[in-house]
């Protein structure tokens, strides 16, 4: 079940941007995917900036405006 939830947010989120993934490998040290709690990650910030992102279960990091607000964490965590 928590895979379909961690899908639905990818495929909801992704279309205001046309299905196009934020791509910033180069900063992918930074983050940790927690796959025992199934866990969204937020991380930030990135080069001195304010801009938080999300990293998804596949490895892509996501900017907060593509991804509903309802599933977005307020600890900088999200169990799904």
């Amino acid at each position: 079940m928590p895979h379909h939830r961690i899908k639905n947010i990818l495929n909801e989120g992704l279309k205001p941007m046309d299905r196009q993934f934020v791509h910033l490998y180069e900063h992918k040290h930074l983050v940790k995917y927690d796959g025992k709690r199934n866990t969204l990650l937020e991380i930030g910030p990135i080069n001195n900036d304010e801009i938080k992102l999300f990293r998804s279960k596949n490895g892509y990091l996501m900017c907060p405006h593509i991804i509903p607000s309802k599933f977005l964490p307020k600890d900088g965590r999200q169990n799904f």
